[in-house]
């Protein structure tokens, strides 16, 4: 009998401390409004009667949820069953929602409807949770601070790729406090500028090692080195700047632009370098010399009358970088092979070197990001350009996919679609950003100049011939190429605000992406990690903020506020200047961060 005593006990001590472990939080993000539903309720209990039965022989951990458990653990949002996880697994993906839960026998519509019922009931009982979202700030040891000399020759090296003499007139200036770090780095920014004459601190050999250094950082984040094609197309890196998406946003810090005019500019730019060379860079033995002997017979392999045309294009500029122009003119060749395979030739033209609108309608960045082989058109369903759209939002705004809630890709969910991943919410919470939003480039096709594998790779921008369509998610539309630019970019910020407008141009979609704040952010948080080798990760904060630590939360915080004033001036250049300012980049070691 006592051994039976003592089981007991020990068994019941062990299920308290269990629920005292399950219940433990730290780090909560929300804070009680009002007092939530008690647990002896009908509601929860007709609820966690379900939970037990049909989810708790995997997830046994469930048994022991309170309501503030499946609140902060992000399955329940008191009052809207569509918006909480829980509710949208267990609908099952045949009824909307995102999986198959449970696995082998779905859930009957009394006990859906009974999570559903209380997840609706909580918010009406008078369960309100909020967010209580707040960027702490950061006291650093002032024995880790470098003098201004240290934090001047920080900044110098890390603009000019060189050490600062110390004999210079900016160093002297600074060393007896005439300026300061910033303002002196700052100078050095402003000297650099493209046809500059007026050195004070700087010289000519010092401002060309300044862009070069600024703009290998702006090719690194805006990648054009390899097209997608894996064949034989490196010649295209001597016809148009691989690095033009780059060459943008260099453009808007010499050249005196707001930054929103990365993708806002209407310009194809053109690198004016210092001298020529051959190039380098062929990953095999092709190059102007092969490509010599086969351009009077560009098209084809035999110079067959009618079927070739001479070609002789103008080669890149190779050597620093001493100006970045607008194209006026543009090279063009009479015929082009539609696909490897297909010795399809069209006598309507090609334009070969002019882009889009902005950094991401430039020939190289869709080459790059396009995700199509030469030859294919889209056609709105499985053939559309949605790698160049998951690229747009990685580049430009610093987020991965998804970046909407589940519940916001409900309504495009398309249950009789043939393209199995547009009938799920799990895919479509990624499918209805890019697909609507890969529309905006729909006419753009890749095509080679030669069917020899010998070859340049360009894009041809189809011409607008069909009427419009109001269908935003066609299974197959082999028109859809034709048809005009139309689509919507939908959203949600880091900040948790849902984006969802209607774009009819490349150009419409830049001004959508311009208007955010995030994409000054994602500026911000480049610069910032260029400048200090700290990683800021931009995600939905209002989501993830109570799993974030506070050094995190003060890294976000003062990236977001950088991003604000740089939405406010559109100046690159103050922007690191900004920086430099901070006091975590004058620390020894950016404050263990």
């Amino acid at each position: 009998m006592a051994n039976t005593i003592m089981k007991i006990k020990i068994l019941l001590s062990l299920f308290l401390i269990c629920i005292s472990l399950l219940s433990f939080k730290s780090g909560k993000k929300y804070y009680l409004l009002n007092e939530y539903i008690t647990e002896s309720s009908q509601e929860f209990q007709n609820f966690h009667r379900v939970i037990n039965l049909r989810c708790a022989n995997c997830h046994s951990d469930y048994t022991f949820y309170t309501e503030e458990d499946w609140i902060e653990q992000k399955f329940i949002v008191p009052g809207n069953p569509y918006d909480s996880k829980l509710f949208s697994s267990l609908r099952s993906s045949h009824t909307g929602g995102d999986e198959d839960m449970p696995p082998f026998l779905a859930l009957s519509e009394v006990e859906l409807e009974t999570i559903k019922k209380y997840i609706s009931g909580l918010k009406s009982k008078g369960t309100i949770l909020e967010i209580d979202i707040s960027f702490p700030k950061i006291d650093f040891p002032s024995t880790e601070k470098l003098s201004e000399t240290e934090v001047f020759e920080r900044c110098f090296i890390q603009l000019t790729g060189e050490r600062i003499a110390q004999n210079s007139k900016l160093f002297r200036e600074v060393e007896n406090g005439t300026t300061t770090p910033a303002k002196a780095c700052y100078q050095i920014l402003k000297e650099a500028k493209f046809k500059n004459r007026d050195f004070n601190y700087s010289n000519e050999s010092l401002s060309i090692k300044t862009r070069d250094q600024l703009h290998r950082f702006h090719t690194s984040w805006i990648k054009d080195y390899a097209y997608y094609r894996s064949g034989s197309t490196y010649l295209s890196h001597d016809i148009f700047p691989m690095d033009e998406a780059a060459l943008h946003l260099t453009n808007v810090l010499w050249n005196g632009k707001h930054y929103s005019e990365l993708l806002n500019s209407k310009d194809t730019l053109r690198p004016i370098r210092s001298a020529r060379s051959k190039n380098k860079i062929h990953l095999f033995f092709e190059g102007r010399e092969d490509f010599n002997k086969l351009k009077k017979s560009v098209l084809g392999n035999e110079n067959i009358k009618g079927k070739t045309f001479p070609w002789n294009p103008k080669w890149l500029p190779r050597g620093h970088l001493v100006n970045i122009e607008a194209k006026k003119s543009f090279q063009s060749v009479q015929y082009y092979v539609n696909r490897d395979t297909n010795v399809t030739m069209y006598n309507d033209g090609l334009i070969l070197d002019k882009g889009l609108h902005g950094a991401n309608g430039s020939q190289s960045y869709i080459l790059n990001n396009i995700g199509r082989d030469p030859g294919e058109k889209s056609n709105g369903g499985l053939v559309i350009p949605r790698t160049w759209a998951k690229k747009v939002l990685q580049d430009f705004m610093c987020r991965k996919l998804p970046v909407i809630k589940v519940e916001d890709a409900l309504s495009y969910v398309q249950k009789n679609s043939t393209i199995k991943f547009r009938a799920k919410s799990s895919c479509m919470q990624c499918h209805t950003t890019i697909d609507p939003m890969s529309g905006a480039i729909r006419h753009s096709q890749v095509v080679y100049t030669n069917t020899t594998g010998r070859t340049s790779i360009h894009v041809k921008f189809h011409k607008e011939t069909m009427r419009s369509l109001n269908d935003l998610f066609p299974d197959r539309d082999d028109k859809f190429y034709l048809r005009p630019t139309k689509g919507r970019f939908i959203y949600r910020t880091i900040m948790g605000k849902l984006i969802n407008k209607e774009f009819s141009s490349l150009e419409d979609l830049n001004k959508i992406i311009t208007s955010t704040d995030d994409y000054y952010t994602c500026a911000a948080s480049k610069y910032f990690y260029y400048m200090t080798g700290i990683s800021v990760e931009l995600e939905n904060i209002k989501q993830s903020y109570g799993d974030i630590d506070d050094n995190s939360k003060y890294l976000i915080g003062e990236v977001i506020a950088l991003g604000k004033k740089l939405k406010a001036h559109g100046d690159v250049k103050q922007l690191i200047r900004d920086i430099i300012k901070m006091e975590i980049y004058k620390q020894d070691n950016f404050g263990d961060l």
